[in-house]
């Protein structure tokens, strides 16, 4: 098999249809759907079940779990495909002709090349562009410095990766760049020159407190592997910090929308009272 793709979940009835109505209508068949469901007490594994034949294979696992990279290490044990992605209940690939785009360049890259990047994009729910993330890898190494250097939902992995090498699940949000940091090298990247994934801003990923301890671990990676706290990453932690604090005050609602207006009096757009679902 080609391609795996790996998810997971917990209780995730009310967005995972988004996925996986963006796996029926691919045109190429030749991969499979790894699922590993932390327990879910809702509608997730029925909802699961109604799609199974509707996709061309389906490895579902449930069963509690620590967090999504000890949920990601469960998933890509039982990975079957020579290349990985990993997409979140809410992420889809943009058109149904994206697997059959990628597909002939992944058989042809060299054993050596271990990432195949693509473009991504993050939508409010209205439909509006939130952040367009394109590909540049002779450049890669740099931006790595300051988080993941491509949308991680549009990157692919070579599964020889795992073979000596897991994602580390002491950490609970930036796991992934973790690894990434010790495995990235611009001469083992290839760029997919088209857009492959689609996310939607909100949820928990969007939220404040998220963001602050999804920041806070990536400068503890960043200390370890660059020697130093990026000047960025630490401007980015203050903002998530004082974002989080106006919340704590004002509620959710009113602290997204109030952190929206500071954003504009600095000259930024507005996008935190957008990604409330």
């Amino acid at each position: 098999m080609l391609i795996s793709i790996i998810t997971a979940v917990r209780n995730a009835e009310s967005t995972l249809s988004i996925l996986l109505d963006s796996l029926v209508g691919q045109e190429f068949r030749d991969f499979e759907l790894v699922l590993q469901d932390g327990a879910s007490t809702d509608g997730t594994l029925s909802l699961v079940e109604r799609y199974r034949a509707l996709l061309p294979a389906v490895s579902l696992q449930s069963e509690p779990d620590s967090g999504i990279y000890q949920a990601w290490n469960k998933a890509v044990s039982r990975a079957s495909g020579d290349w990985l992605i990993f997409l979140g209940a809410d992420d889809g690939f943009v058109d149904d002709k994206v697997l059959a785009d990628v597909a002939p360049l992944l058989r042809l890259l060299p054993r050596d090349v271990v990432f195949a990047a693509g473009e991504g994009e993050i939508r409010f729910s209205d439909g509006s562009l939130f952040s367009h993330m394109s590909v540049d890898v002779q450049s890669s190494m740099q931006y790595l410095e300051v988080g993941c250097p491509v949308c991680h939902a549009s990157l692919f992995y070579r599964k020889s990766l795992f073979e000596t090498e897991a994602f580390d699940e002491r950490f609970k949000v930036a796991g992934d760049y973790d690894f990434l940091c010790k495995h990235w090298n611009a001469n083992k990247v290839r760029a997919i020159n088209r857009l492959v994934t689609v996310m939607q801003a909100g949820g928990v990923s969007a939220s404040a407190k998220y963001r602050s301890k999804a920041l806070k671990e990536t400068l503890i990676i960043a200390k370890r592997t660059f020697g130093h706290y990026p000047s960025l990453l630490l401007k980015s932690y203050v903002k998530s910090v004082l974002h989080g604090a106006i919340i704590t005050i004002l509620g959710v609602k009113l602290g997204n929308r109030f952190y929206d207006l500071l954003r504009i009096l600095n000259g930024n757009s507005p996008c935190w009272s957008k990604t409330e679902r």
